[in-house]
């Protein structure tokens, strides 16, 4: 029975007699999972019937086209907007040291090169994106919460070169291309079918020699896909060539760890 600690799984079963703890456990856990899947058909259906909605109220179709809730049904719009509403900062990026170490570390991954135009995806409250956007000659942050992205406009506007938007892909891509994609904790919170076109649509967003950071916790929370399957996926779907990958161990909830891929788009006229 996984639990990590501080999540509200722990709670309860900290606050329940010991011998009932490994029945509740389960019972959480398929409470949860039912609840994932449930939200997962809901928008697996509504998904495949777009093109008809499209043909008979085109407004409808686009408005769900723009819905957060239709591509990251588990987890994401609802949960993440409910998270942000209510607390500052919910995930600590600023203060948890399983969060300062892995923005330091892949900051260390990126140093050594200036980059043109970047793209974070899920920016949050602009905590990275901060530390990001001296790399940059620019910055569009992207986030599906309304809180945290206000928040990150207030942290981020005395830097000058950073754009920040409340925006659910793959229905609201930023217009044009990038020299870096950023992805930290964030593209296993799409269904794994969704995940496949986005993960297209990232190798069709780099300019040629542009770079694809992605980084993921991996342990299981309940998400669609563990860090290191949606990091097969990428280098399977992006078309794009592994520069580097690896794992930083016993860090993060339950020591679980996470890991990290660079890929590269090739220059014009490159091989590949």
């Amino acid at each position: 029975m996984k639990v990590v600690p501080g999540s509200r799984k722990a709670r309860i079963l900290e606050a329940s007699p010991e011998a009932l703890r490994p029945a509740l456990g389960f019972g959480i856990d398929v409470v949860r999972k039912g609840r994932i899947v449930g939200r997962n058909a809901a928008a697996s259906v509504t998904r495949r019937a777009l093109p008809l909605i499209d043909r008979v109220s085109p407004s409808s179709g686009r408005k769900l086209r723009e819905s957060g809730w239709l591509w990251q049904p588990g987890f994401g719009y609802k949960q993440v907007n409910r998270l942000y509403d209510g607390s500052v900062d919910p995930y600590r990026f600023e203060s948890n040291p399983y969060e300062v170490g892995k923005y330091a570390y892949t900051l260390q991954l990126l140093s050594g090169r200036r980059y043109g135009r970047a793209l974070e995806i899920g920016a949050a409250e602009g905590v990275f994106t901060e530390q990001l956007a001296p790399l940059c000659e620019s910055v569009v942050a992207i986030d599906v919460a309304a809180s945290a992205v206000e928040r990150a406009r207030e942290r981020l506007a005395p830097l000058g070169n950073v754009e920040v938007l409340q925006a659910a892909i793959p229905g609201q891509w930023p217009d044009g291309r990038f020299d870096l994609i950023v992805a930290s904790d964030v593209l296993y919170l799409f269904p794994k079918e969704v995940l496949g076109g986005v993960a297209a649509e990232l190798g069709d967003r780099l300019l040629p020699g542009g770079t694809l950071i992605a980084v993921h916790f991996l342990g299981d929370f309940g998400q669609s896909m563990g860090g290191d399957e949606v990091h097969e996926l990428l280098v399977e779907k992006t078309g794009l060539e592994k520069e580097r990958e690896e794992t930083v161990e016993g860090v993060g909830p339950a020591g679980a760890g996470y890991t990290v891929v660079i890929l590269r788009k090739p220059q014009s006229g490159a091989a590949g």
